[in-house]
């Protein structure tokens, strides 16, 4: 088992590439793009990330976009074409298949379970 400290230390390690995902959840991001800010090898970069984080780093950050979305969902009047634009996606057909698959629910269906709540 690793120490806290150690944990710790390799938490801070992958901050600038957390830090360019949280910042970038509306773009199109590579493992390739995520691997050269921290000069590493993208299968290290994944297998590293997958150990301090619990998944990989490409997980992590759709399900930042699925955060985000799930935000502008219940927070917004934004259309889904809108919600999907924000996000970077362009065609909000695919925006609605993708949402459904990690979420359950179209996100038509999601806004409207919010409203019946």
């Amino acid at each position: 088992m690793k120490s806290e400290a150690k944990k710790h230390t390799e938490k801070d390690m992958f901050l600038p590439v957390v830090d360019y995902i949280h910042k970038n959840y509306n773009k199109y991001i590579t493992i390739s793009e995520l691997a050269e800010i921290l000069y590493m090898h993208p299968t290290y970069l994944i297998r590293k990330f997958k150990s301090v984080y619990g998944v990989p780093p490409l997980t992590y950050f759709s399900n930042i976009k699925i955060k985000k979305a799930t935000e502008l969902l219940s927070s917004t009047n934004l259309t889904i074409y809108e919600v999907a634009s924000r996000l970077g996606m362009d065609d909000a057909s695919y925006f609605s298949r993708w949402f459904k698959k990690h979420i359950g629910f179209s996100p038509s269906e999601y806004r409207k379970n919010l409203k019946s709540r």
